[in-house]
C-alpha cells in the first residue's frame, strides 16, 4: 500500500539530523555565507606547517556553521614522499561528530594528484574550500581558493567552472557563475554548459614584451579591453600609443592576451592589426600571431612585393612619439 508522510506538521514532526538534511538540502546548495572572494572561510599558508582558515559563517547540508574567535589552525602533516601532495581544507558535515561541520584536511598521496572527497547524501558530505600541494621539502604552495557562494536567487557563484558543485544535490536547471571569467554555466543534467555573453567588456593593461631588449611605455598609453564569448572564446582590443618617454627596446614586439585567458594551440590562431606610424602619417596593415598568453605583432613590409614580418623597433617604422600599434579579433581558449 502506498504510504505518504510530510513533515513538519503536528505529529510528524522533523526529529533528526537526516531528515533535517533531506528537507533542505536539495534547494540550499552548499555555500560560504560572504561577498565574493570575501575574507570568509578563507584559507592562507602558516609557515609552510599549518594552514589558517578565517572566520566566518557557511550552509552545508543545510546545516548552519559558523567560525569565530578564529583563525581557526589545522596543521599539515609533512610529505615523505618523492613528489608533492595534494590536499584539500573542506568543512565535513558528519551528524556523528560534535559539532556536525567541522573543519578537517583530506589527505593526498605524493604523486598520486587529487585527493577524492566524501560525498555521501545519507553520511560523511565534504564541502572544499581550498586545496594546495605540500612538498617533500616542506613548503605549502600553489594553494587554490574553492570556495562558492549563493548569489541569494538559487544560482551559485564560484571561483571557476572546474569547482563547480558536484555529487548528489545538483539539479538540471542549476546555474553557477565562473566570477574570474564572468560566465554564466546552466547544468544540463550531465555537465555545465556556459550559456549568455558578457553584457560589456572588462577592461585589462596588456603588457608589451619583446624577444630582445625589453620596451617600456614610459608616459605612453597601453589599454585593453575583452569580453567572453559563448564556446570558450574571448573577444578582445589592445593598443600602445608611443609617448614622449617610450623606449622601443630591440626584437619581435608581443602584447600578452586578456587576465587568465591562454589561446587553444591546437590550430593556428590569427588576430588582426594596424600599425600607425605619426611622423609619416602612414597606417600598416597587419596581424596578430597567437600563441599561449600572447600575440606576436607582425605588419606588411611597405614594398612592392610586399612580406608580412614580426614588428621591433624599426619594423614597419622606427619607432617614435605618437606611434601605435593595435590589434583585435576572437581567438579560441584552452
Amino acid at each position: 500500500m502506498a504510504t505518504e508522510y510530510a513533515a513538519p506538521f503536528s505529529g510528524t514532526a522533523i526529529t533528526t539530523s537526516q531528515q533535517y538534511r533531506d528537507r533542505y538540502r536539495p534547494g540550499q546548495w552548499d555555500y560560504v555565507d560572504d561577498n565574493i572572494n570575501g575574507t570568509s572561510l578563507a584559507v592562507t599558508n602558516a609557515a609552510n606547517v599549518n594552514v589558517n582558515i578565517a572566520n566566518g559563517p557557511a550552509i552545508v547540508q543545510g546545516a548552519s556553521y559558523s567560525l569565530t574567535a578564529g583563525p581557526a589552525v589545522l596543521a599539515v602533516a609533512a610529505n615523505g614522499g618523492g613528489s608533492n601532495r595534494f590536499d584539500i581544507v573542506v568543512l565535513r558535515y558528519d551528524a556523528s561528530h560534535n559539532p556536525g561541520v567541522y573543519l578537517a584536511i583530506v589527505q593526498g598521496v605524493a604523486g598520486s594528484g587529487m585527493p577524492a572527497l566524501t560525498r555521501s547524501a545519507t553520511g560523511v558530505w565534504e564541502m572544499p574550500l581550498a586545496h594546495y600541494e605540500k612538498q617533500p621539502g616542506g613548503n605549502i604552495v600553489n594553494l587554490v581558493d574553492r570556495r562558492i557562494y549563493s548569489d541569494g536567487t538559487g544560482g551559485i557563484i564560484g571561483p571557476d567552472v572546474n569547482w563547480a558543485p558536484v555529487g548528489p544535490g545538483r539539479r538540471t536547471g542549476m546555474r553557477f557563475r565562473d566570477w574570474t571569467q564572468g560566465v554564466d554555466y546552466t547544468y544540463n543534467g550531465a555537465s555545465w554548459v556556459e550559456d549568455g555573453i558578457l553584457s560589456s567588456y572588462i577592461a585589462y593593461t596588456p603588457v608589451w614584451t619583446s624577444s630582445g631588449t625589453a620596451p617600456a611605455i614610459g608616459n605612453g598609453t597601453i589599454v585593453g579591453r575583452y569580453k567572453v564569448l559563448a564556446g570558450k572564446n574571448i573577444m578582445f582590443y589592445a593598443r600602445i600609443i608611443a609617448g614622449t618617454t617610450t623606449t622601443y627596446g630591440t626584437g619581435n614586439y608581443s602584447l600578452s592576451l586578456p587576465p587568465t585567458a591562454a589561446c587553444r594551440t591546437t590550430d593556428e590562431q590569427f588576430t588582426q592589426a594596424r600599425i600607425f606610424d605619426s611622423s609619416a602619417g602612414l597606417a600598416y596593415v597587419g596581424q596578430g600571431v597567437l600563441s599561449g598568453t600572447t600575440v606576436l605583432l607582425q605588419a606588411l613590409q611597405p614594398t612592392l612585393n610586399p612580406a608580412i614580418l614580426n614588428c621591433t623597433n624599426t619594423h614597419p617604422m622606427t619607432g617614435t612619439t605618437g606611434d601605435r600599434w593595435s590589434t583585435w579579433g576572437v581567438f579560441e581558449t584552452v
